[in-house]
């Protein structure tokens, strides 16, 4: 029995730089401030994205089934912190995949969002999500321009303010997070 996929027809795109991947997604037309994550994952042909009823402790997961991944996330959560929770599974897809090929899944629960956790694939997919959603040149731009509350700053990316405090945090312009 034949299936017909309601998607797009993708190609599977290696992604090894961050200049690499602003190039991929210029290519494919993605929005970049804010980034457009959504679009943007959904062009790979290996991964399915699902805004799905999960426990209030996990944010996301993705998981390996088959031969592709499925990336489930928190619909009750807001979309800012859903954006920077699909960003950090793409992060996983992109740095951890022979850990997901060979473990299946790696769901993110309220203990690794902190930045004490010693989960060493939590905090790169975290940086991994942050540097995505808030380049380090945009993110020093906005501030430049006269945005110095956090809030304004979250809401030009798209994000929530906890997450653009941790990049200010990581980019050393505030001292605690």
């Amino acid at each position: 029995m034949a299936f017909i996929s309601s998607k797009k027809e993708k190609k599977e795109t290696k992604i090894i730089t961050w200049d690499m991947m602003l190039l991929d997604a210029k290519d494919k037309n993605i929005t970049l401030t804010p980034f457009d994550i959504y679009t943007y994952v959904n062009t790979f042909d290996n991964i399915e994205v699902i805004d799905d009823d999960l426990s209030s402790e996990i944010s996301g997961m993705i998981e390996y089934i088959g031969d592709g991944f499925i990336i489930t996330i928190n619909k009750y959560h807001s979309y800012e912190r859903r954006r920077f929770t699909l960003a950090h599974e793409f992060g996983h897809y992109c740095m951890h995949r022979e850990y997901l090929i060979d473990n299946k899944s790696i769901k993110d629960v309220a203990l690794f969002r902190s930045e004490n956790t010693k989960n060493q694939k939590e905090l790169e997919a975290n940086e991994f999500a942050a540097k995505l959603l808030m380049p380090k040149d945009d993110f020093l731009n906005i501030i430049k321009s006269g945005k110095t509350r956090l809030g304004d700053i979250a809401e030009h990316f798209g994000v929530s303010a906890a997450a653009a405090k941790y990049r200010a945090y990581r980019l050393g312009l505030i001292k605690e997070y």
